[in-house]
């Protein structure tokens, strides 16, 4: 019988996607970056810091100043949760609220935020002609063949289309400090599922797994010769970071791919403005415009999850938002997101300890869509 992997070192890989599987305390999750030692740094590079303009409140409409003000009421219902909220249109920081224990500095660990970071590493490096979509992970990575992993196509990686039950327990805890100590054990269970019992078909039904990151994180240091290093060449350095980005790492000190990625909460907002630029008609690179356009695009429709759409690692036609054609999301556990709407020039971060604030968060995203500047 074809197993369905489950919890201890199937799951190793979910000590970065989810850390902790629920909310730990507030404390814990304030002090995760200083107590990893296990990290990289992401250089932010010599480009010039993007402004986040604030909104003059002399200037600002009645409207707006109710909206702040929703904004901060509806922060403080969920002490434990919520650590940071950001709002922005069109070029002006609407408001940005913190618990009371942090600010702008801050480094927080972004989960699976990070996938869609990993996938716009991978469109640059399509664009640059290190690899294709169509190239299977063996190209590259040749000691995991013999994997079903390693049998699949780039493409299937990112669209989540691998085919490979693996099951991503949502009672796995404690996992974070075992990853990093383990490198060995979770490239057996890559090799465990073997291309003999899972074959690569026409059509492969799609599957949160969080290995297809992994691996593709691990054909991104392939083809580049340090991921960390091209990531910050053709992402963090170009988002006008106020701060470098950090990656939690293994003992091989290879990012941690599915879920890694450290920041502070302004430059999580800076990253939606960047993705905001780059899908835009107007954006000057054409080709990691019409990858970044078909990675947020639904490519697969999802019935049982309340975000209908999946494109190469970013998340779409989330229910929760009113009329959200082009709507995309970077997504991470325990409420970590990253909202980004075209069509009104919106981007709205939150950084959390939990999920129960995003039912206030998504209606004031929905606000600040139509409310009167």
């Amino acid at each position: 019988m074809r197993r369905l992997a489950r919890a201890s070192t199937t799951l190793i890989v979910l000590c970065i996607v989810s850390g902790w599987a629920h909310a730990q305390n507030v404390d814990g999750r304030i002090n995760g970056f200083a107590n990893n030692p296990n990290k990289a740094r992401i250089d932010r590079g010599a480009k010039e810091v993007l402004s986040l303009a604030a909104v003059d409140p002399a200037h600002a409409s009645k409207e707006l100043a109710a909206f702040q003000k929703e904004v901060a009421e509806d922060f403080r219902k969920r002490p434990d949760e919520n650590m940071a909220w950001l709002f922005w249109r069109d070029g002006r920081l609407i408001h940005e609220v913190y618990h009371p224990k942090i600010n702008q500095d801050n480094y927080f660990l972004a989960f699976s935020v990070t996938k869609s970071v990993i996938a716009m590493g991978i469109g640059a490096a399509v664009c640059e002609g290190k690899l294709s979509l169509a190239d299977i992970a063996s190209k590259h990575l040749p000691e995991l063949v013999g994997s079903a992993y390693a049998d699949r196509s780039i493409e299937d990686l990112l669209k989540m289309k691998s085919g490979i039950p693996f099951a991503e327990d949502p009672n796995a805890v404690n996992l974070f400090r075992g990853v990093l100590s383990q490198t060995e054990t979770y490239d057996a269970t890559l090799l465990s599922f073997k291309v003999s019992d899972y074959p690569r078909r026409d059509v492969m039904n799609w599957n949160y797994d969080s290995n297809n990151t992994e691996v593709l994180g691990r054909v991104l240091e392939s083809v580049s010769g340090g991921a960390g290093r091209y990531l910050s060449e053709v992402f963090w350095s170009r988002i006008g970071a106020q701060s470098d980005a950090w990656f939690a790492v293994d003992n091989r000190k290879r990012l941690m791919a599915a879920g890694g990625l450290y920041a502070q909460p302004r430059d999580y907002l800076r990253i939606g403005i960047h993705l905001l630029n780059t899908v835009d008609e107007a954006s000057p690179n054409t080709c990691i415009r019409d990858f970044a356009r078909k990675a947020v695009s639904p490519l697969t429709t999802i019935t049982t999850n309340r975000y209908y759409g999946y494109g190469y690692q970013f998340w779409s036609r989330n229910n929760l938002i009113r009329n959200n054609e082009g709507v995309f999301q970077l997504n991470g556990r325990i409420g970590q997101r990253v909202v980004v709407d075209p069509k009104t020039r919106v981007v709205a971060v939150a950084v959390s300890n939990g999920e129960g604030g995003l039912n206030h968060f998504y209606p004031l995203v929905n606000k600040l869509r139509t409310v009167n500047m």
